[in-house]
Protein backbone atom coordinates (compact mmCIF):
# COMPACT_ATOMS: atom_id res chain seq x y z
CA UNK A 1 0.00 0.00 0.00
CA UNK A 2 3.09 2.42 0.75
CA UNK A 3 4.31 1.50 -2.36
CA UNK A 4 1.29 2.58 -4.15
CA UNK A 5 1.02 5.79 -2.52
CA UNK A 6 4.71 6.72 -3.05
CA UNK A 7 4.05 5.81 -7.01
CA UNK A 8 0.68 7.90 -7.07
CA UNK A 9 2.38 10.75 -5.40
CA UNK A 10 5.32 10.38 -8.00
CA UNK A 11 3.20 10.92 -11.09
CA UNK A 12 0.87 13.59 -9.53
CA UNK A 13 4.39 15.61 -9.50
CA UNK A 14 5.31 15.46 -5.89
CA UNK A 15 8.88 15.02 -4.77
CA UNK A 16 9.81 12.04 -2.84
CA UNK A 17 11.69 12.90 0.87
CA UNK A 18 15.20 11.56 1.51
CA UNK A 19 15.10 9.55 4.94
CA UNK A 20 17.66 11.08 6.16
CA UNK A 21 16.10 13.97 5.86
CA UNK A 22 12.46 13.29 8.02
CA UNK A 23 12.98 14.37 11.49
CA UNK A 24 10.81 12.51 14.35
CA UNK A 25 12.48 14.37 16.95
CA UNK A 26 11.57 17.96 17.07
CA UNK A 27 12.09 18.63 21.18
CA UNK A 28 15.45 20.62 20.63
CA UNK A 29 14.42 23.46 19.07
CA UNK A 30 10.46 23.42 18.78
CA UNK A 31 8.22 24.41 21.70
CA UNK A 32 5.55 21.30 23.00
CA UNK A 33 3.06 20.72 24.73
CA UNK A 34 1.78 17.53 26.32
CA UNK A 35 -1.37 15.97 24.93
CA UNK A 36 -2.59 12.76 26.42
CA UNK A 37 1.18 11.97 27.35
CA UNK A 38 2.53 12.36 24.24
CA UNK A 39 4.46 15.80 22.91
CA UNK A 40 2.44 18.15 20.64
CA UNK A 41 4.84 20.11 18.65
CA UNK A 42 4.14 23.43 17.10
CA UNK A 43 6.26 23.26 13.80
CA UNK A 44 4.01 26.61 12.71
CA UNK A 45 2.71 29.41 14.25
CA UNK A 46 -1.05 29.65 14.66
CA UNK A 47 -3.02 31.70 11.89
CA UNK A 48 -0.04 31.07 9.64
CA UNK A 49 -2.33 28.95 7.03
CA UNK A 50 -4.78 31.49 6.41
CA UNK A 51 -8.87 30.70 5.94
CA UNK A 52 -10.65 31.45 2.74
CA UNK A 53 -12.97 33.17 4.14
CA UNK A 54 -15.19 34.93 1.12
CA UNK A 55 -14.35 32.32 -1.96
CA UNK A 56 -14.45 33.54 -5.22
CA UNK A 57 -16.35 31.03 -7.77
CA UNK A 58 -14.83 30.48 -11.77
CA UNK A 59 -17.46 29.06 -14.47
CA UNK A 60 -17.09 25.21 -15.74
CA UNK A 61 -15.38 27.10 -18.84
CA UNK A 62 -13.33 29.10 -17.25
CA UNK A 63 -12.01 26.22 -14.88
CA UNK A 64 -11.08 24.34 -17.31
CA UNK A 65 -7.86 26.35 -17.80
CA UNK A 66 -7.11 25.65 -14.72
CA UNK A 67 -8.01 22.16 -13.57
CA UNK A 68 -7.03 19.24 -14.61
CA UNK A 69 -9.81 17.28 -16.04
CA UNK A 70 -9.58 14.39 -13.20
CA UNK A 71 -8.82 16.59 -10.34
CA UNK A 72 -9.95 15.37 -7.18
CA UNK A 73 -12.10 18.06 -5.49
CA UNK A 74 -15.37 18.01 -3.05
CA UNK A 75 -18.72 18.83 -4.32
CA UNK A 76 -21.36 20.08 -2.32
CA UNK A 77 -25.20 19.67 -4.17
CA UNK A 78 -27.54 21.63 -2.27
CA UNK A 79 -30.86 22.19 -4.57
CA UNK A 80 -29.67 23.60 -7.24
CA UNK A 81 -26.71 25.18 -5.92
CA UNK A 82 -23.52 23.20 -6.57
CA UNK A 83 -20.04 23.95 -5.31
CA UNK A 84 -17.06 22.30 -5.96
CA UNK A 85 -14.41 23.08 -4.34
CA UNK A 86 -10.60 22.13 -5.36
CA UNK A 87 -8.14 19.83 -3.19
CA UNK A 88 -5.41 21.57 -4.31
CA UNK A 89 -6.51 24.61 -3.61
CA UNK A 90 -7.40 23.40 0.19
CA UNK A 91 -4.21 22.46 0.53
CA UNK A 92 -2.90 25.43 1.04
CA UNK A 93 -5.43 26.82 3.03
CA UNK A 94 -7.47 23.73 4.61
CA UNK A 95 -10.56 25.97 5.41
CA UNK A 96 -12.93 27.50 3.52
CA UNK A 97 -15.87 29.34 5.34
CA UNK A 98 -18.71 29.43 2.92
CA UNK A 99 -22.46 30.43 2.99
CA UNK A 100 -24.86 27.80 1.10
CA UNK A 101 -28.55 28.98 1.11
CA UNK A 102 -27.68 31.61 4.13
CA UNK A 103 -26.45 28.54 5.90
CA UNK A 104 -22.59 28.63 7.03
CA UNK A 105 -20.91 25.91 5.97
CA UNK A 106 -16.83 25.05 6.73
CA UNK A 107 -15.04 23.20 4.30
CA UNK A 108 -12.05 21.77 5.38
CA UNK A 109 -9.23 19.22 3.93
Amino acid sequence: MKRLLFVILLLAGCTSIPRQTVRNDHSADTPYDLVEGSPMYKLIPNGAVPAIDKPDWASVEDALAFMEPEEPVLVLERGDDVRIYSTWYLEAHEIVNDEVQGEALLVSW
